[in-house]
């Protein structure tokens, strides 16, 4: 019975374990509740790119469609992040992409204003640091500008953005619950282990 009191601490370390990760992954969740018009889109080993479509339809002058961002990407030394609209996939019979216009921001810094049209592909560096990650913000407006002319209004637009990363991507470092708790029972038997064996030591030198 004295031998498994040894085990209090390993338990009670798990215990501590499993609690941080419960209240640390309910935070989490909470977090992206309240945020929920943001994309959260991550970026690793064997995951490196993500298609964003957009439709506007019966397009009137003013009209705005906006996407919110949220991108991580697990990468070792300098790693760069990369948009680009797949134009062979727009929809543009009436020459739309003349006129709509797209301006992209990071943190409310604009890196992009101007049509569609003009608009080939952005790429930001990523620089390197301890924790092998990196998360960036980024906001996606798409408009018809008022001052356009008739000739635009009622029709509608179909097209896609694609977000990809480039550079040595690392896999993603979930917390590793699982292999904690393994390390934690395995220090308890092995000091359960070293207690038992001392004490079968010390009673035979006794006798």
């Amino acid at each position: 019975m004295k031998y498994l009191k040894v085990l209090i601490i390993p338990i009670f370390m798990l215990l501590v374990v499993f609690i941080t990760y419960t209240l640390g992954d309910k935070k989490n969740k909470e977090a992206d509740l309240v945020n929920q018009e943001t994309k959260t889109i991550e970026f690793f080993k064997g995951n490196n790119d993500e298609k964003i479509a957009f439709k506007m339809d019966n397009i009137l002058p003013g009209d705005l469609e906006e996407k919110q961002f949220s991108i991580k990407v697990f990468h070792e030394e300098q790693a760069n992040l990369n948009l680009k609209s797949n134009k062979d996939l727009n929809n543009d019979l009436n020459h739309l992409s003349n006129v709509l216009r797209v301006k992209v921001s990071n943190d409310g810094l604009v890196l992009f204003d101007g049509t569609l049209s003009e608009f080939n592909l952005m790429s930001i560096n990523l620089e390197s640091n301890d924790e092998q990650m990196s998360i960036v913000n980024y906001e996606i407006e798409i408009f018809l500008p008022i001052e356009t002319s008739n000739s635009y209004q009622s029709t509608g637009f179909t097209g896609e953005f694609i977000w990809y990363a480039e550079g040595k991507l690392t896999s993603k470092n979930d917390f590793p619950f699982f292999l904690v708790s393994i390390l934690v029972v395995t220090t308890g038997i092995f000091l359960y282990v070293i207690i038992k064996r001392k004490g079968e030591i010390s009673h035979e030198v006794k006798s």
